[in-house]
């Protein structure tokens, strides 16, 4: 269905799944337990909710790396050292193993998951919030198998619980796990992550859901093209040996529409690259790869156009690159003799980021209620600034699985109540933006240049400028020019260059990248 013309405000909802590439480069084994643990809750919970609701739409953005990885798990692939330990009978676990459990598997958000259980709250507390903690040995074996199945339980959400009784038994029981619990628990969990990417598959063949893609390793995909182009937004930022391998910037995307393709049924018209990040020559590379439309931070399109008018923001807008012997303003300049690029059309959707920020770190702590109410009256105040015939377009765009966490029932209260609203609202209609994207008009704004820039800060702060970042970039340049010449000397079999290569594009990853620098730290 088509978005009503007449609609004072249409409204783009961007629900964005990832997870970085936990997989041992060697074993294959998954050095964390994030994948599968947020598919038992963000993951089927967002799926679920919606096919409740038919009439309100989304987008929702799919990591081909978070494919590959739950589809791992659900073919029985390599398991992850949080599900050995689980697995393992609590009285054959080691004194290594049990300083594992009660160091890791606190790890779920003690307010909203660990408080209201009070056997757990009671280990976490007999552990100590803060370290140096208690010796594993003053734990018992039903304790520390307590603690086994009380993480496993507490990270599943309220689609699983609705549909396998069988986790409401065990919240009822409480404590004094039996090893038969915990196998059925484990079992449970693949049969929740099962249902995830079928699920999302038929919203999408419903038309209900548009699914998008993300450069396959997740990479900051205008560093991988050319990393001189942070100056545009970081101009006095010290850089990195310039690393500029726009090649593997394009086959980053090229594999991302083929993975997208053979697991959905239906190549993606649309793209959210990873963190938001953009810059002309991206545009130019998703657009060769057949996707229309890409969504970004508020951020670009301000530092963009200069000075303007916020409502700016509230519209779709055409992107045109190219057709130019200039290179992009405050960037790299054109090689001499460098051929006009070609143009490069695309529309793009610009994230309001203070409705973004309200849904992913605020509305938790206020009544679901509450929280609909105020979203709904900011949204009825942009439609109302509006010119006459001219509805506003507004894209929330976040994280799809990470939020739901701090809420107190995993985002239910606050998905049901703000769905069950939007049904048939008067004034404001969800929209798919390949539907926006086929019924813009003819004078819709057009942008000849986009700032390249991230969707934190608007520039690319968090993954270059620093240090160690730098250094990182230094060691990965030296890495894939060494690649290079071996190919063009022949000096490897193709089967070791395709595993070199393959190393490289998942060393372009962001999430390498994150934990560098002063704003992140992690052992």
């Amino acid at each position: 269905m088509s978005p009503n013309p007449t609609s004072p405000l249409q409204l783009v909802f961007l629900w964005h799944m990832h997870q970085p590439d936990y997989r041992d480069a060697f074993s294959g084994q998954p050095t964390l337990p994030w994948v599968r643990l947020h598919g038992t809750r963000g993951y089927l919970d967002m799926a679920w909710t919606l096919w409740r609701h038919p009439e309100v739409k989304a987008t929702v953005n799919f990591v081909p790396v978070l494919i590959d990885q739950l589809q791992a798990f659900v073919d029985g692939g390599e398991r992850d050292l949080h599900w050995h330990l689980t697995k393992k009978p609590a009285r054959l676990l080691t004194p290594q193993d049990a300083e594992f459990l009660l160091k890791h598997f606190f790890s779920v958000n003690h307010e909203s998951c660990i408080r209201p259980r009070s056997r757990y709250w009671h280990l976490l507390q007999k552990r100590g919030l803060e370290g140096p903690f208690r010796p594993a040995s003053d734990f018992t074996e039903a304790e520390l198998r307590d603690l086994q199945v009380l993480f496993n339980l507490s990270w599943f959400g309220f689609a699983a619980r609705r549909e396998l009784p069988f986790l409401e038994q065990l919240e009822q029981k409480g404590r004094n796990f039996s090893e038969d619990d915990k196998k059925r628990l484990l079992d449970l969990q693949l049969a929740a992550v099962r249902r995830v990417l079928p699920l999302w598959r038929a919203l999408s063949e419903r038309g209900q859901v548009e699914l998008t893609t993300t450069p396959y390793f997740h990479p900051i995909l205008p560093l991988v093209v050319d990393s001189d182009c942070a100056v545009q937004s970081m101009p006095k930022a010290p850089l990195p040996p310039r690393f500029a391998w726009p090649d593997d910037a394009r086959e980053q995307v090229e594999r991302a529409v083929r993975r997208h393709t053979e697991v959905f049924g239906a190549p993606p018209t649309g793209v959210w690259p990873a963190e938001g990040s953009v810059s002309d020559e991206v545009i130019s590379i998703l657009a060769a790869a057949g996707l229309k439309h890409f969504t970004t931070d508020e951020a670009q399109l301000f530092r963009s156009l200069g000075p303007t008018s916020r409502d700016a923001l509230y519209q779709p807008w055409r992107v045109q690159i190219g057709d130019t012997v200039d290179g992009p303003p405050g960037g790299r300049p054109t090689d001499p003799g460098e051929a006009p690029s070609p143009r490069a059309a695309m529309v793009a959707f610009f994230r309001d980021h203070e409705l973004s920020d309200l849904l992913g770190f605020t509305y938790a702590r206020n009544p679901a209620p509450v929280a609909v109410d105020d979203l709904l009256s900011r949204l009825d105040a942009i439609a109302a600034r509006q010119p006459a015939g001219r509805p506003a377009t507004v894209s929330i765009v976040l994280d799809g699985e990470n939020p739901w966490e701090a809420y107190p029932d995993s985002g239910r209260s606050f998905l049901e109540t703000l769905y069950t609203r939007l049904t048939g609202h008067p004034s404001i209609q969800t929209a798919l933006p390949r539907e926006l994207v086929e019924a813009m008009p003819a004078d819709a704004p057009t942008l000849r240049h986009i700032h390249a820039g991230s969707w934190i800060g608007g520039d690319f702060n968090i993954w270059i400028g620093h240090t160690v970042e730098n250094t990182a970039w230094k060691l990965l340049g030296e890495t894939r020019a060494f690649h290079e010449k071996v190919a063009r000397g022949q000096g490897a079999t193709p089967e070791v260059l395709a595993q070199s290569y393959e190393h490289l594009l998942r060393a372009e990853g962001s999430d390498w990248f994150w934990w560098y620098g002063d704003e992140f730290s992690t052992p």
